[in-house]
Order: C-alpha cells, then structure tokens, then sequence
C-alpha cells in the first residue's frame, strides 16, 4: 500500500492541538499566564500525609502555609530578578510573581504538629493526621 502525506495528516489533531492552546491562553486573568506553579506531590499513609513543593528562587521568609481542616494553602511570590540597563532577556520562562495553590488532604491534620522545612529549593511539609480523624479500634466487651 502506498502512503502520503494526506494519509498520515489527522485533522483532528490539528483541532485538538488548537483547543489545548486556547484553553491555555483563556485560562488567566487579564494579560497574566496561568501556571501550576509551584509543582506538589502528596503522599500518605493512615498517620500523616507528605507534601512537596518545587520552589527554586523563593525564599522561606516569601512563603506563607495554612492549614483548615483538610485544606492546605501554600502562598508566596518569586521575587522578579532585576537586571543591570546595559542587559536584557533573551528569553525568559521561569514564572515570576505571586503564586497561590490550594490542595484539599485526604484527611483532617493536627495543625500543631505540622513540620516543614525547605531546601535546595524543594519545600518538605510533615502533615500529621488529627487524632480525632485517625481509625480506632474498638474492642468487644
């Protein structure tokens, strides 16, 4: 069998490829881009849930974490890099600017106990599980 271009071009695609785009560019506010920035991971088990945060350039005093019941809010802003007048981007595609995210947890946490810590710009939050949330045996009498 003989192929052509005409055989392997789906136009679908090209309709695909196009809506992805548009729902990209309408995604934001005004002029602003929407990103998911920063980048989280979450894992847990029945005591506690583990979060990451890919935070590369943001400092610990520009970060600002709650917690309310089961949802997590990680706010802060990646300052922008000020650069000398005699200089001027190439190309620029690092997210600068305030980010917020909102993540709901699997369960409820003990506020008081939640530990987090950040380095080499990865943001390590501990979220242990409210007792008044954990599974408890109960024994037959």
């Amino acid at each position: 069998m003989l192929w052509t271009n005409y055989d392997l071009y789906n136009p679908w695609n090209e309709l695909s490829r196009m809506k992805e785009e548009l729902n990209h560019v309408f995604s934001g506010n005004g002029n602003e881009k929407y990103y998911d920035f920063p980048t989280i991971n979450l894992w847990s088990n029945s005591d506690d849930a583990i979060l990451t945060a890919e935070l590369p350039g943001v400092e610990d005093k520009d970060i600002d974490l709650t917690i309310n019941g089961d949802v997590f809010s990680l706010k802060g802003e990646r300052k922008f890099e000020e650069l000398k007048e005699e200089k001027g981007y190439h190309r620029q595609e690092r997210f600068n600017g305030k980010f917020s995210r909102t993540i709901r947890l699997p369960f409820a946490i003990d506020s008081n106990a939640v530990e987090a810590n950040l380095k080499n710009g990865i943001l390590k939050v501990k979220l242990p599980r409210a007792e008044s949330d954990k599974q408890k045996k109960i024994t037959i009498n």
